[in-house]
Order: C-alpha cells, then structure tokens, then sequence
C-alpha cells in the first residue's frame, strides 16, 4: 500500500503532543524475517507472545499499519513510510529519533534496533539531525512534549546495566535541558523488567498520555519515585485524569495517537478509554491494532510525526 511519496516538502516541527499533524512518518512490516527465537526477544511482550505461539504474521501486521494510514490519510495528514531494510523489524517509528521544536533527535537505540535507522535517514534529506553523545541514551518513546516541557521517562545507571527494556539513561535529562532550554525537562524513573510484563513499562508513553484537551491518561504505578510523579503533576496542572491499572498498562491503553487538540487514534478493544475520551469531547477513531500490540506497541509506537501546525497556546 506504501502508495504515499516518500519526500519531506517542509520543515521539521513539533510543539505539543496534541497539535495539528501535517507530516508522520508509519512504520512497516514488510521482510522482516523470521520468527525470532525467545533468546532474541528484547521485551517481555514479544517475549510473551513467542512463548505462546501467537507471533503476528507480516501481513497481519501490514494490515494494521495500513488501516492506520488511510485514517490519518483521510485526516490530511502526508503519511511517510520508511525504506525497507531486509530482515530488519521497522514497525516502531518512534524510537528511531523525535523532533522537538524544528530539530530531529536521532535516538540512541538498543545494538538490536540500530539498523532502523537506516531506513529513516534518507528521509531527511538535508535536514540537520541532532545525534546524542556516547554518554546519553535516548529513545523517542520515552519523550513526550509538552508546550513548555519535554517528560521523559528514564532508568538509573543499575537498571541500564541490568535491563533492555532500560532503554533511556539519567544522563539524557541534563543533555535535552542543555540542547533546549527553553523548555522544562521532567524524569520519571519506570518501573522495568525483561521478563515480565506486568512489572515491565516499556517506554514512558506506555504508561502516560497527555491529550489536547487538558485530559491524561496515566498508569501511576508505573513510576518508582513518587516525588518524580507528583512534580509531572505540578506541569501538566489542571488536567482531568483516567487512570489505568495493570491489566489495561499491559494492554497499552495509554499508547493512544493524537491527530489534532481534540481528534485521537485508539484501539478497537479499548472501550473504557474510548467512552471516556468521547464524553470529554474527543473525536475517536477505533482501529483493530492488536496484532501489532502483540510486540510491544500501539499508535504512538509506530509513528514519528515530523510536523505538526504550532497551535498550541500553552
């Protein structure tokens, strides 16, 4: 279906989770390979679901991706997909880079997933990509921006020596205060393990969800340091929160895609959040995602939005 020119006609931007998409680059899965053995997991999701003998098939997951595209096509948004790169799992967008304000952040990734990038950067073209020192690791799951603050979410020293699902360090909160210090920078320590899921919150926005219209949906025991959630509670200000247990983290309900202010991308199953977010006023579009959930990730995972119209007020 990958019907969509691959070309960025305009300059990178991004003030806000929530503001008008104009330009997103969706993953694929297309020669992805084999079934990876359970030694080759790096999650405990996709690790879960090999030991269940239920790993999606490409075509399940090229479906999913694809529905997704015709929605945020029929939205006005330009879609971009990434060149393909053989034997490579290019599902999760997200964590290749992330743009803040007019500047893309290359991230740090896992020697796993380093390959992704290779088939984003030519995307680019001339634009400046941003790359973290050796010192910083940094993956775009874990950043989520705000008009005024980036929040991200991290792992102590000992958890990045211990984990791979520790995929973000202490050190990448000095360096994004320094790169844009016209912003707050707020960390939140997740809770993490490589082997189960329950214990286990990938990346920040596996847990948290800021949207457009003063709302939040936030899975508190995600987050080891209290003192950590209540300063992103002090940010974020007055907003109405869902709160989410376990069962509903692991099923990724807070993974939710903002469009616009008032107009998000949410899974099918989700009907409590989806009620919820439509008696607050949000336009919803309902997606069957699950065979890409099995792995680990929803909508915000598998899109990098590379410009969004700066509405935001603050």
């Amino acid at each position: 279906m990958h019907t969509t020119s691959n070309n960025l006609t305009h300059p990178l931007q991004q003030n806000a989770e929530w503001d008008e998409l104009q330009t997103v680059l969706l993953g694929i899965s297309t020669d992805r390979g084999a079934v990876p053995q359970l030694a080759d997991a790096y999650d405990p999701t996709t690790r879960r679901t090999i030991m269940q003998d239920r790993f999606p098939s490409d075509k399940a997951l090229e479906r999913s991706l694809n529905s997704f595209q015709l929605v945020l096509e029929e939205e006005g948004v330009c879609v971009l997909r990434p060149q393909n790169i053989h034997g490579v799992d290019q599902i999760f967008a997200r964590d290749v880079g992330f743009v803040v304000d007019d500047r893309f952040v290359v991230s740090s990734m896992i020697e796993d997933r380093q390959r992704e990038w290779e088939g984003v950067q030519p995307l680019l073209g001339s634009y400046e990509v941003l790359q973290p020192p050796a010192e910083v690791q940094v993956e775009g799951g874990d950043v989520l921006v705000l008009p005024h603050a980036l929040i991200v979410g991290y792992s102590d020293e000992q958890e990045m020596q211990q984990f791979k699902t520790a995929r973000t360090n202490r050190a990448a909160l000095d360096w994004l205060s320094q790169q844009f210090p016209n912003r707050k920078v707020v960390g939140c320590q997740l809770i993490k393990s490589d082997d189960e899921v329950e214990q286990n919150v990938l990346h920040l926005d596996c847990g948290f969800m800021p949207l457009g219209l003063g709302h939040c949906l936030l899975f508190e025991e995600g987050f080891k340091d209290p003192e950590e959630l209540q300063e992103l509670r002090d940010e974020l200000g007055k907003v109405s929160y869902l709160l989410l247990d376990r069962k509903e983290m692991i099923e990724l309900r807070s993974n939710l895609f903002s469009i616009r202010r008032d107009t998000v991308v949410s899974d099918l199953r989700f009907e409590r959040v989806n009620e919820w977010l439509r008696s607050e006023g949000y336009r919803v579009h309902e997606l069957d995602l699950s065979p890409v959930g099995a792995l680990g990730g929803l909508f915000r995972c598998t899109t990098l939005p590379l410009y969004r119209e700066n509405i935001s007020n603050g």
